[in-house]
């Protein structure tokens, strides 16, 4: 596992949306309401689909490593979902907003 460094910086953000954790129906709310139009900001104890109860549930085939590695992780874990996984809906799970 990663080293945890407490955070010491403050940032401010306004948003439409607010969504509290990054199991797969919060996701799937910020998803959504993002779609509708609505700038989202969604904060989460880990990465989006690895904490609380999804971590054993094999979502982190959800959080693949950001970067040029980011398509080729995307793709070698697409299996592991039995196929299920939409991988457009991965690939934009995972992207930061534009500011």
């Amino acid at each position: 596992m990663g080293e945890f460094l407490p955070r010491t910086e403050r940032e401010e953000m306004a948003a439409d949306v607010l969504v509290v954790g990054g199991g797969p129906a919060a996701t799937w709310a910020a998803v959504a309401a993002a779609e509708a139009g609505a700038s989202v900001v969604l904060v989460d104890k880990g990465y989006v689909g690895t904490s609380g109860a999804t971590a054993p549930a094999n979502t982190g085939t959800w959080s693949p490593p950001p970067g040029e590695r980011r398509h080729a992780a995307i793709t070698a874990r697409q299996p592991r979902t039995g196929n299920l996984a939409d991988p457009d809906w991965v690939r934009a799970a995972g992207r930061s907003p534009s500011r």
